[in-house]
């Protein structure tokens, strides 16, 4: 047997050598894709214990398990929603974050102050599920508050306010058209 060929990308499986496994039949080609945020060179030990995409041969399975991964499959035709499922987990999370911290400078707060709380909101979410984790005026259908809040936000942070908003009453499975008629 050839060497193993194995990329790391996310959003595409082994489907994307094609051109090279038909140019080297004596190599064998799998996909590995870490479900892991790497944001520099220290993140490595972010590895152990996080799950990873795997396609291909076993011995992709097995480099995974090696390496203290802990491998799942994804079917080929999920791969692109797979993927943007950990862009939201990730990078828009990440987003989000900026946006307190826009929002903690503005009301003169440490953005410190609140990574407390996201951190127990992330927790409490992996314990119940989001939509019991779920708190505050949209969870409590509290129009007046979030109407109060849109209109303390600065109009350019609006937008994600509502949009997140819709979400959270989406997550509550509520019909509640008061809160409807302030998230427009």
């Amino acid at each position: 047997h050839g060497a193993l060929v194995v990329p790391l990308a996310g959003a595409h499986g082994v489907a994307l050598l094609d051109d090279a496994r038909a140019a080297r039949p004596d190599l064998r080609f799998g996909a590995l894709h870490p479900l892991q945020t790497l944001a520099g060179p220290t993140s490595a030990p972010r590895l152990v214990g996080a799950f990873a995409a795997v396609e291909g041969p076993t011995e992709v399975e097995a480099l995974a398990r090696e390496i203290g991964l802990r491998p799942f499959t994804v079917e080929a035709g999920q791969r692109t929603r797979y993927h943007a499922t950990a862009a939201v987990a990730s990078n828009h999370l990440v987003a989000l974050l900026g946006a307190v911290e826009r929002l903690a400078a503005a009301a003169r707060v440490p953005f410190d102050a609140f990574l407390p709380l996201v951190r127990t909101t992330i927790e409490a979410a992996a314990e119940v599920g989001p939509a019991a984790a779920l708190t505050g005026p949209v969870a409590r259908g509290d129009h007046a508050t979030v109407a109060a809040h849109l209109a303390a936000l600065d109009p350019s942070e609006r937008p994600a306010y509502l949009a997140l908003a819709r979400e959270a009453l989406r997550l509550t499975g509520r019909d509640d058209p008061e809160l409807e008629a302030v998230l427009g």
